[in-house]
């Protein structure tokens, strides 16, 4: 009976164990692919991702390569420092090139590259909107309106004060503080079908040694840019790839990442252009947050990081053991039947006589007895009572041993106590 049970709950054990093991083994495969992370992210290794150039990177002596799972707005730019954001939405590379902290990172000297992600169509929902245009169902009546109270705004005030932020201070425009703003657009491709889809040329508008002609597979380019915007590349639809310079610090805005991709470093590299948009930098980061990739301090995270995977496995084998010395004992039972068997043991009472004459011979027994009464005699009934027994225990302790009468002693000491009682 208690072998068969045994085996079952061993097998049980075991049977998780396996599925376990196997559950692990899936998940390290699915990582180590790469293909849970997003598009362009650099722990990928399909040809969607930047593994491959993260890691060719990082082999390289002198360079220092990391991943940033903090908000971009803690990120500090230093002048060796190079920051990569890939697989930008055209909403996104416009919101984080008009991001504030822009501004900051390039005057310290950080270079600082955006990628979008080839689009060969439109994205769903994506509509282009320029800082300075209007919307087309804009009421007329309200943008009167509107109008009107921008102008009394600026009118001065009756006392002849000029209130502050009145006409007097000149109007910045959101393009006057961001000399390098821009805008994106999307030519779409008269195509048939899908298959038919073939990369865009893009030529070098720059004078740089770089691959004068390109193959270029986003259907984005960027509209009207400043002067400030050197034109790296451009194709029949507009600039495609631009760098702006502030200081020590540099702007690189693209509309294709698949220069970055695993796919281009195994097809055909472009090691001249990536060395361009890299610098000089030692200070290498691949941005993982604008991609949904955040790091939280977690009990798993610390495990991972610190590497105690094997310390956890150890404590939950040692809780199965546990559980299973708890569930069902390595010595068998005893199977045999009890039920009927005569009990042999003793009260109370008996156990406490079996104890005296064990530990206290005949013939001390009075002495003994004597001494824990004493012990426990209140001070106001000492006097003649204590008297009187010490007096009955030394005449029985001078008798002969064959003449003494111990129990007869006893008594006649406990009918005498109890008399004083009643007294």
């Amino acid at each position: 009976m208690w072998k068969s049970e045994g085996r079952h709950f061993t097998f049980f054990i075991l049977l998780i164990m396996g599925a376990s093991l196997f559950l692990i083994w899936i998940l390290n495969l699915r990582f180590e692919a790469g293909d849970v992370f997003p598009a362009y992210s650099s722990s990928r290794a399909d040809p969607q991702g930047c593994k491959a150039l993260f890691e060719s990177l990082e082999a390289l002596e002198g360079l220092n390569v990391d991943r940033n799972f903090r908000p971009l707005s803690k990120v500090k730019g230093t002048p060796e420092t190079t920051l990569i954001l890939l697989g930008l939405q055209p909403g996104e590379i416009q919101a984080v090139a008009h991001d504030h902290w822009v501004a900051s990172f390039l005057e310290n000297g950080g270079n600082l590259i955006l990628g979008m992600k080839p689009f060969s169509s439109a994205p769903f929902m994506w509509e282009p909107v320029s800082d300075n245009e209007s919307r087309d169902d804009e009421d007329p009546e309200e943008k009167k309106v509107q109008e009107s109270e921008n102008l009394k705004q600026d009118e001065p005030d009756k006392t002849g004060e000029e209130p502050v932020g009145s006409g007097s201070e000149e109007i910045i425009t959101k393009s006057e503080l961001l000399p390098w703003a821009f805008t994106c657009l999307f030519k779409p491709q008269d195509l048939e079908a899908e298959e038919d889809f073939k990369p865009l040329v893009s030529r070098l508008h720059a004078e740089l040694h770089l691959p004068v002609v390109l193959p270029w597979r986003s259907g984005f380019y960027f509209s009207e840019p400043s002067d400030d915007w050197n034109l790296i590349y451009t194709n029949e639809n507009g600039p495609v790839c631009m760098e702006y310079v502030q200081g020590g610090g540099r702007l690189v805005v693209l509309t294709d990442s698949y220069i970055f991709s695993n796919e281009s470093l195994w097809e055909k590299k472009q090691a001249q252009l990536l060395i361009w948009m890299l610098g000089n930098q030692k200070q290498i980061v691949f941005d993982e947050s604008h991609l949904g990739i955040t790091s939280r301090t977690s009990i798993s995270n610390l495990v991972f990081r610190y590497r105690f995977q094997g310390l956890v496995v150890g404590f939950l084998l040692l809780a199965v053991m546990f559980l299973w010395r708890n569930t069902s004992p390595l010595i068998p039972p005893d199977r045999t039947n009890t039920a009927d068997a005569p009990s042999v043991g003793k009260d109370a009472a008996s156990g406490m006589v079996n104890l005296l004459k064990r530990s206290i011979s005949k013939e001390d027994l009075l002495k003994t007895c004597l001494s824990e009464w004493e012990k426990t005699l209140p001070a106001y009934q000492k006097g003649k009572t204590l008297h009187h027994v010490r007096r009955l225990v030394l005449e029985e302790q001078t008798r002969d041993p064959k003449q003494r009468d111990t129990v007869k002693v006893y008594s006649a000491i406990q009918q005498n106590l109890l008399n004083r009682r009643k007294q």
